[in-house]
């Protein structure tokens, strides 16, 4: 196999596991997740009223009874570790787009730069943060904003996280409703995941759904955004407002 370029249908495959693997060790884990189920489970209506009538500190201490310090901080890793194996898979379908001979370690190649990418996805959660602030749309108007900041850092490791930004600032510049065309295109299939994830859940004794269209759906999502930065960069300019 040295030499070879991996199926991206099998590099998929593995990232699809590894990420539905934290997602489920993420909700096990004790903490606020099980507050929260516990209170939406209550049966008595009446404890129920009581919990959440008041300023709201009964339902703060009910919440924190079932807070564990450790599962938290668990948690907070697993958090941290979902989007560094995404930038790696991110990374592969980059190279898969551009017809390079991506290698399967690609996909855990986000710890080679865990640093930057991140305060990278700090930063945007950050960002559009804000601007929701303002209301919804501004909000979807920011990530879109900022999506190519990622391949930006891909493609120019030694970029800082705040150049990387600027950089897909300049990338989006009356692009930003291409990539909201592009996306839309795949509502069909995704709509279809949800339902056959749904019937899966409800039809077969697993302990999680298995999110059966994600095996094909992911990396073809992936390949095509891919190549929609490659055509970002080939056809914008490549200077860097300050």
């Amino acid at each position: 196999m040295k030499g070879k370029t991996p199926s991206v249908f099998l590099v998929a495959a593995v990232y699809i596991v590894i990420v539905t693997v934290l997602a489920e060790l993420q909700n096990w884990l004790p903490g606020i997740n099980q507050g929260m189920d516990a209170l939406l489970n209550l049966r008595d209506t009446q404890q129920l009223q009581a919990l959440i009538s008041g300023d709201g500190r009964p339902v703060v201490e009910f919440l924190i009874s079932y807070f564990r310090p450790f599962g938290a901080f668990l948690a907070f890793i697993i958090a941290i570790l979902t989007p560094i194996v995404g930038f790696g898979f991110n990374k592969y379908c980059l190279q898969i787009s551009r017809g390079e001979s991506g290698e399967f370690k690609t996909i855990f190649g986000g710890f080679n730069q865990f640093g930057k990418v991140f305060l990278l996805n700090l930063a945007i959660g950050f960002f559009t943060f804000l601007w929701s602030l303002l209301f919804l749309i501004p909000g979807i108007i920011a990530a879109f904003r900022y999506s190519q900041a990622f391949y930006v850092l891909m493609d120019n490791p030694e970029m800082g996280v705040m150049d990387c930004i600027r950089r897909s600032k300049e990338l989006m510049r009356d692009n930003k409703l291409d990539l909201f065309i592009l996306r839309l295109s795949f509502f069909g299939w995704v709509l279809l995941e949800v339902c056959v994830t749904f019937i899966i859940s409800f039809t077969m004794p697993l302990p999680f759904a298995i999110p059966v269209v994600s095996f094909w759906l992911t990396p073809y999502m992936g390949v095509s955004l891919g190549c929609y930065y490659n055509y970002l960069v080939r056809f914008m300019p490549t200077t860097i407002e300050e």
